[in-house]
């Protein structure tokens, strides 16, 4: 129930940071999505559910009004660069939807130090 809330809550708040990939940033034109992008944005969100359910990872909310969420360090420590950027594009593709991107998002420890940013679709490793 705590994830439907959260990505609910996500929706509402972040509705506004949305862009189309292809079409750079700016809201989206499409008021219909395609029986494609649903069934990504399923994937997407079914992606995401399991890793809550794994544990891996743990918060989502905003931090100074960026959409953050948090992952247990050791799990982001055992990571590549590949599989960092793969648990952002999973967080940003459940909030935004498939083809759309976040001007700005964060990955945080449980502590909130931040190990990663996305900033205008540039993934930077902090940590």
């Amino acid at each position: 129930m705590k994830y439907i809330f959260y990505t609910l809550l996500a929706f509402i708040i972040i509705g506004w940071m949305i862009g189309d990939n292809d079409k750079g940033s700016g809201p989206s034109t499409s008021n219909t999505p395609s029986a494609a992008d649903i069934s990504r944005y399923d994937d997407c969100q079914e992606a995401w559910k399991r890793n809550e359910d794994l544990g891996i990872v743990r918060l989502v909310g905003m931090v100074n009004t960026i959409p953050t969420f948090s992952i247990d360090r050791s799990i982001w420590a055992s990571l590549d660069y590949r599989g960092r950027e793969e648990i952002m594009d999973i967080f940003v593709c459940a909030v935004a939807g498939p083809g759309k991107t976040l001007t700005k998002a964060q990955v945080t420890d449980a502590g909130g130090l931040v190990l990663a940013t996305l900033d205008w679709g540039k993934f930077e490793v902090v940590r």
